[in-house]
């Protein structure tokens, strides 16, 4: 090492180490120093250092107006600037994504499941339905076109939704609610059968709710101005899991919110995957029980409940079906069986794609989208009420 370079080191430790006489050999404290101390040791709660990191921020002022919302998007110029970390902002509403797999449990039985063949279905005569074969050159049909009578010729519908309709096994005279009606083909189609007394077309949403009504007024004729369909046709507005009813109903169809799966795929818009919108997503599931269980409440004793969803998700279709048979159990000692429709839908193979084997559901029939015949997906599981 160079003489230079030796003194600039010597220099810059002198800076930060000075040398002379003021530099006491002993540090020495004062008592006052020293009892504070002692009474800091023996009494740590007294301290304000000794607060825990909760207590703190709950005592810190926190600058609220700087919170960055999701609907912001990517874009913000706020995601670009340093905010001061103070709290975690919405650990209250967090939900594990666990919750969402737990509806779907092979655990042992704890409740009364009963699996039985289906044996008294019968296809609706005056239901009519077009559709496309497999394998078809065709995709889509044509727009529909007004008939003479002001309503249009036909409502088009995916194919595998008509299965919900038809595991009703609707009977002429029956009284029947539709718990999720909006927008309404399938309460169109339980109309269309001719069969049903009484309709109660339910959904929450007021906007949904006048879609309905539009879908009657353009299908129905004369449903405007008929008395007849005012007497035979009842629209509501409530919460389904609220819903309440004196009479009872023979059948009830539960067409339930879920991931819509094959809108998720291809459209952007509303898309229930959305960054914004997993809390949301991830309650699906527990909703979907509430709505089953309180619409085998409102079933009679011997009357049954179609639940059907538009996912492919197990935790949605099998998980749902067996929490709500437990949950209807343990809080309401309701019994129900589970029929199971393989053999009445095996004749509708020729045009829908059933999952077999493996993929078959326990509890209900899924119709899986295929090349040869793209419909669904939808799951459709018929619950008959014991007691």
């Amino acid at each position: 090492m160079s003489p230079c370079i030796s003194k600039l080191q010597n220099e810059e430790i002198a800076k930060i180490y000075p040398e002379g006489e003021n530099i006491p050999d002993k540090l020495e404290f004062s008592d006052k120093i020293l009892q504070a101390d002692q009474k800091q040791i023996e009494n740590p709660e007294g301290s304000k250092s000794a607060n825990t990191l909760t207590q703190a921020l709950e005592e810190a002022q926190i600058d609220e107006s700087r919170i960055i919302h999701p609907s912001m998007g990517l874009s913000s110029e706020a995601l670009y600037q340093y905010v001061p970390a103070t709290k975690i902002k919405g650990l209250d509403d967090w939900v594990p994504e666990s919750m969402h797999y737990s509806f779907y449990s092979n655990s042992d039985t704890d409740f009364p499941l009963i699996i039985e063949p289906e044996t008294e279905f019968e296809y609706p005569e005056h239901l009519k339905v077009m559709t496309y074969e497999m394998n078809s050159e065709y995709d889509k049909f044509p727009e529909p076109k007004r008939c003479k009578t002001g309503v249009f010729n036909y409502y088009p519908l995916d194919g595998a939704s008509v299965l919900g309709v038809l595991a009703l096994c609707l009977r002429g005279g029956e009284r029947v609610l539709d718990l999720c009606a909006a927008p309404g083909g399938k309460a169109l189609a339980v109309l269309q059968t001719l069969l049903p007394a009484v309709l109660v077309c339910n959904d929450a949403s007021v906007s949904r709710s006048n879609r309905i009504k539009r879908i009657f007024r353009d299908y129905l004729m004369d449903y405007a101005v008929g008395n007849k369909w005012q007497e035979r046709v009842l629209i509501t507005r409530l919460d389904g899991r609220m819903f309440t009813d004196d009479q009872g109903f023979d059948k009830v169809l539960v067409d339930v919110p879920c991931t819509t799966d094959r809108h998720s795929v291809t459209e952007d818009e509303n898309n229930i995957f959305r960054p914004d919108r997993v809390k949301e997503r991830l309650r699906i599931p527990e909703i979907q029980s509430q709505l089953l269980v309180n619409a085998l409440r409102l079933v009679r004793p011997g009357g049954a409940v179609v639940y059907c969803t538009c996912s492919l998700s197990p935790a949605q279709n099998d998980g749902v079906v067996r929490a709500a048979l437990r949950r209807a159990f343990a809080d309401h000692a309701l019994v129900a069986s589970v029929r199971d429709l393989t053999k009445p839908f095996s004749a509708l193979s020729s045009t829908l794609h059933l999952a077999t084997k493996q993929a078959r559901p326990k509890y209900g029939q899924l119709v899986v989208p295929d090349i040869a015949a793209n419909f669904g997906p939808a799951y459709i599981s018929r619950l008959v009420r014991i007691k």
